[in-house]
């Protein structure tokens, strides 16, 4: 009895651990849910990524707005290889701000290069070309 006695207490702490941690999933399904040139962001990451493509969700709050400011920047990283062969990295970034439900672009990196809304549509509109 006193060998299990360390495993029940690890048992019984890990759910008030975990209940410290920020889950990020309600802000990611917000945004994906979220409306951008007609279509949800979800289907429009599903689009960019193609059938030759992978992406992933992730969040975090950001620095820039401050850890506790309940701003959380949601990003789809795409990554793709073109039919000729060349791999590349798009990568989609929202701000969802809790506090007031709002969500709105924040900026599309291609390639590692930050490009605003113009290149950036013209950038994905050359790489569906590709």
């Amino acid at each position: 009895m006193i060998r299990l006695l360390p495993i029940v207490v690890l048992l019984l702490a890990v759910p008030g651990l975990l209940a410290g941690c920020d889950s990020y999933q309600a802000d990611i399904d917000k945004v994906k849910a979220a409306s951008s040139a007609g279509q949800s962001n979800e289907q429009l990451v599903k689009d960019l990524a193609g059938a030759r493509g992978t992406f992933k969700w992730s969040a975090e709050e950001t620095e820039k707005y401050g850890k506790d400011s309940g701003i959380v920047m949601v990003e789809a990283r795409i990554e793709r290889t073109s039919r000729a062969g060349a791999d590349q990295v798009v990568q989609l970034r929202w701000l969802h701000n809790r506090g007031t439900g709002v969500i709105d672009y924040e900026e599309v990196l291609i390639n590692g290069r930050s490009r605003g809304i113009l290149g950036a549509t013209l950038d994905l509109l050359m790489l569906e070309l590709e």
